[in-house]
């Protein structure tokens, strides 16, 4: 049985549908490559000549055209499923939002083991705390990594 994830696409909070992932939903895996995807990433609002030499999506609707499409190379059949908005807000073992804010064109990606969110940031800060293999579980439910200072904290 597989590690299922649930991707959502979001723009200023606001769920706009979600990629359903049917095995490897684990921050090692779907994190990592969905963090190195958006890593570099240039969210514009119109196309210009000077673009051609950047990866860019042009506005929140290019941007996840774009990684559904990633998504759908990697595995025609089966795999990945997209849902609309109305039933993008279960949960499975492993969620990320990537939130487009639309005030300043930033990309936020947030990552929550079933319903409790353990870590957001940018998509570069997240690829890092996703490579991280020292992961544990504390108390609270949060994932930490040892370095975190929050974790010298009495349980």
């Amino acid at each position: 049985m597989g590690t299922h994830s649930l991707i959502r696409m979001r723009v200023n909070g606001v769920t706009w549908f979600g990629l359903y992932q049917q095995y490897d939903g684990y921050p090692e895996m779907v994190g990592v490559e969905l963090a190195e995807w958006l890593c570099g990433l240039t969210v514009v609002n119109g196309i210009s000549t000077g673009d051609s030499s950047r990866r860019i999506a042009n506005g929140p609707h290019c941007l996840f055209k774009q990684l559904v499409g990633y998504y759908y190379n990697k595995s025609n059949v089966g795999g990945s499923y997209l849902y609309p908005s109305d039933q993008a807000d279960g949960f499975e073992e492993w969620n990320y939002d990537v939130d487009y804010d639309t005030d300043t064109d930033e990309i936020t990606l947030s990552i929550y083991d079933h319903e409790r969110r353990v870590k957001n940031g940018t998509p570069e800060a997240m690829l890092e705390w996703c490579r991280t293999q020292d992961k544990k579980q504390k108390e609270t439910g949060e994932l930490v990594t040892d370095d975190d200072s929050s974790d010298q904290e009495e349980k």
